[in-house]
């Protein structure tokens, strides 16, 4: 801080700085002493007799105290004990308000640039605002400004800030003022080392001075930096200093701003002075929260929202719905992705891992695919169909030519435990011309081709998954049935051959037909040999083609 500086702040005041009549700074005006102020008379400096009258708090006219006020009221100009205003702290001054009665509304009377006597400012109280003339010095214990004495020298105006700082002393300015030395910073609180938005933090000081108290011109608070938070003001005890500052007076000096979750440790550096210019310094942290938040510019913010995602201001737009703000980026939420410009759910069954891919009814999206599990498995009517037969082969003879093709139609898997397959009348009794079926899962679109022989140089060419040798399919009409093992039919084929039917032809259903069709709707001879046939036409285990 520059010489400058500390005069303009009333800080230090020089042995050498006054003249005689000379009064204080600020509201004090030209030769603006004590007395001028309508009080009584000033006990001279060299001595001082306490003289409190009807007082009952206060300074008692010697630097001392004429009593405290208790909590919840405050010693007011004429040293009476009065109420503190029950609008006090609500951030308005009011009517009964004063710097004095409600400096949380009203703000500090020391340190406003105005030496109010009315106040009980003086060079003593309040040498931020009152400083003595050029040949005057304060007469601490009179609280008025008195004649420099003939035989005082000029003083070093250095700052004092030449070694590292000390936790418990802080740092010391050169030897200089009174013979005994700088300040001493007793101790140095505050009433909270967690501050966030809309809170205050009161610092309090005890320093001592070993030329005596009245050596102590009073205080500042400032950054690591020299940027001023204020003045401190004295606190009714001897030696006892205050200093109010509000989050916004902390961000007023330096910006408040910090990251989601992260918060600011700040250090403060109070400095006091005496009368020779020395001057002791020591620092104190406090801690800026938001409790998780951010903050922009001193007002708490949720840097998690679309608005204000990883920074301040930095919103995620409307363009894209859904959008939403993770781990400080604007992305879909999790388990989302962008399907066509939407955040869409992927865990669901309509988009299951991937935009478009839906998964059958009663099928559920697990881990990004498409799952049957238990119940899904179980098949219902016509999901499970008779879709192609041989009746009448002629590349061999029916007895080793003739089978039916059935197919999964559900878009599933379907568990086959229990299901029987043939003729609807032999299946009650697991009959002859009937067969049942025990665990083993039938993938969805997958076809199985009952047959009477499995050799397929014997059986026309074709590759059989059951061989069912008890299998007759009469060349004029016949019946085909499915049942569960409930005995619930789940789906049954009552064909009758045309007269003039080609032999040599599987019967075929057409891939678009309804389940649940009448014969003959839908159905038709095949047109095409399937691969490896002997001369028939078919598509075992392949799809159907459409009929004409």
């Amino acid at each position: 801080m520059s010489v400058l500086r500390l005069i303009a702040l009333g800080l230090l005041v020089p042995a050498w700085a006054c003249v005689p009549g000379g009064g204080g700074g600020g509201g004090g005006g030209e030769g603006g002493s004590a007395e001028a102020d309508g009080d009584a008379p000033r006990p001279d400096a060299a001595t001082c007799d306490p003289d409190c009258g009807d007082r009952i708090c206060g300074d008692d006219g010697c630097g001392g105290t004429c009593g405290t006020c208790d909590d919840g009221a405050v010693c007011s100009i004429d040293g009476a004990c009065v109420d503190v205003a029950a609008t006090c702290g609500d951030g308005m001054c009011a009517d009964g308000e004063d710097c004095a009665t409600c400096p949380a509304d009203c703000g500090q009377c020391c340190g406003n640039g105005a030496c109010e006597p009315s106040q009980g400012e003086s060079c003593a109280t309040c040498a931020a605002d009152c400083v003595c003339g050029p040949d005057e010095t304060c007469a601490v214990e009179a609280r008025r400004c008195v004649p420099r004495p003939p035989d005082a020298g000029p003083v070093d105006m250095g700052r004092g800030d030449g070694g590292p700082i000390d936790p418990d002393r802080g740092v010391v300015g050169p030897d200089m003022g009174g013979p005994g030395g700088p300040p001493r910073i007793l101790t140095l609180n505050a009433n909270r080392r967690t501050v966030t938005e809309g809170e205050r933090v009161v610092l309090s000081a005890v320093v001592t001075d070993p030329d005596g108290i009245g050596d102590v011109i009073g205080g500042v608070l400032e950054s690591p930096e020299g940027a001023s938070y204020g003045a401190f003001v004295t606190a009714g005890e001897e030696g006892a200093y205050s200093l109010t500052l509000t989050w916004g007076d902390l961000g007023d000096v330096q910006p408040i701003d910090f990251a989601q979750g992260v918060d600011e440790v700040r250090r403060l550096d109070a400095v006091f002075y005496d009368q020779g210019g020395a001057s002791v310094r020591q620092a104190l942290e406090i801690t800026l929260t938001c409790e998780g938040d951010g903050a922009c510019d001193g007002a708490c913010t949720d840097l998690t929202t679309t608005d204000d995602c990883g920074g301040c201001g930095l919103g995620c737009g409307d363009e894209v719905d859904g959008i939403a703000c993770v781990d400080g980026a604007c992305r879909c939420p999790p388990g989302a992705g962008l399907c066509d410009g939407v955040c869409v759910d992927l865990t669901a069954p309509s988009n299951c891992g991937r935009c478009g891919n839906a998964c059958v009814p009663r099928v559920a999206c697990m881990g990004g695919e498409c799952v049957c599990e238990g119940d899904c498995l179980v098949p219902r009517r016509g999901e499970i169909q008779i879709t192609e037969f041989m009746a009448d082969p002629a590349a061999v003879t029916d007895s080793n030519g003739e089978w039916f093709e059935i197919s999964n139609t559900s878009g599933r898997p379907l568990r086959m435990d229990g299901l029987a397959f043939g003729n609807p009348e032999a299946i009650p009794d697991n009959g002859p011309d009937s067969i049942r079926l025990f665990a083993f899962d039938l993938p969805a679109d997958g076809r199985l081709v009952f047959g009477k022989r499995e050799d397929q140089a014997t059986n026309g060419g074709v590759a059989v998954d059951v061989v069912l040798a008890t299998l007759s399919l009469r060349n004029t009409d016949d019946e085909i049935a499915i049942v569960n093992a409930d005995g619930v039919e789940l789906d049954r084929l009552r064909y009758v051959l045309p007269d003039g039917a080609e032999p040599g032809a599987s019967w075929q259903l057409d891939p678009a037909a309804e389940p649940g069709r009448p014969w003959p709707a839908g159905w038709c001879q095949s047109p095409d040999q399937w691969p490896g046939s002997r001369g028939d036409r078919g598509s075992p285990r392949a799809e159907n083609s459409a009929c004409p």
